[in-house]
């Protein structure tokens, strides 16, 4: 790692690093410190002078580590094309950062090394891999790393299996408490205020079936009108908690029947 970065790595980050393979998933809770390290992985490409590319799920995602980025590496920056957005440093080496709301942008490019961010949060995931990214890594023999807390079983879930059974391929489960610096009174908190699946996925980054968490036709028992009792009255409440920020619906219905 160059020198004039100093990046310092938690334990953890540090393993990772130094055990590392040609393609990499990183499945980690909030707040393991997942940018640090990927701004490590990409910083290490400075010493050999190749290209490398940083890819999020939206433009917005993007902005902030690229703000980031040329923060902390301004020491090796020859200069930043904004429009493009692109970096290159002092030696000649490249570092594109690209959003995937588009990903055939990336196509006719070449790469050492790519980092896609928050993979789990990617809806087109396997497309943008198979068909856009991973081409670009044949010219180098690239490698890949993903990282991301995981959302639900999808295309970055598959991966994860795919990790652990591959030998070109390692696979590292990080819990929030991997992390050093995060107060261990927080993470307890945390697990006493959120949903228990919020948390598993949250903080320890399990992969949970939100499936089994939702509210299904068949879980609901249909009785015949005929068998209610007359002076039967009957209270319903519904509780909605449906929402786009969350991977699981937490909606619960009651009916009460009282005379």
């Amino acid at each position: 790692m160059p020198a004039t970065l100093n990046f310092e790595l938690h334990p953890e980050q540090a393993r990772i690093w130094n055990h590392r393979r040609r393609f990499n998933v990183v499945n980690c809770g909030r707040r393991f410190g997942k940018t640090i390290l990927a701004e490590a992985v990409l910083a290490e490409n400075i010493t050999t002078g190749d290209p490398a590319a940083y890819f999020a799920p939206t433009y917005k995602m993007l902005m902030e580590v690229w703000r980031t980025v040329k923060r902390d590496l301004q020491a090796v920056i020859r200069e930043t094309n904004e429009s493009e957005k692109r970096i290159t440093y002092i030696n000649g080496g490249q570092l594109d950062f690209w959003s995937l709301d588009n990903f055939d942008a990336v196509r006719g490019r070449k790469y050492r090394r790519v980092v896609i961010d928050e993979a789990a949060m990617v809806p087109n995931l396997e497309e943008a891999w198979t068909m856009a990214i991973r081409p670009t890594l044949a010219d180098y023999k690239g490698d890949a790393w993903f990282f991301s807390t995981p959302k639900g079983r999808n295309y970055f879930y598959q991966l994860a299996q795919r990790a652990q059974t591959d030998e070109t391929w390692s696979y590292w489960q990080m819990p929030t408490d991997s992390n050093p610096f995060i107060s261990r009174d927080e993470i307890d908190a945390a697990r006493a205020e959120l949903p228990s699946i919020v948390f598993q996925q949250e903080f320890l980054a399990e992969f949970i079936d939100v499936q089994g968490a939702l509210v299904k036709r068949d879980m609901l028992t249909y009785i015949n009108s005929n068998e209610v009792p007359a002076d039967l009255k009957i209270g319903m409440g519904v509780d909605l908690a449906i929402s786009q920020k969350e991977t699981a619906d937490y909606s619960a219905i009651v009916i009460v029947g009282f005379h």
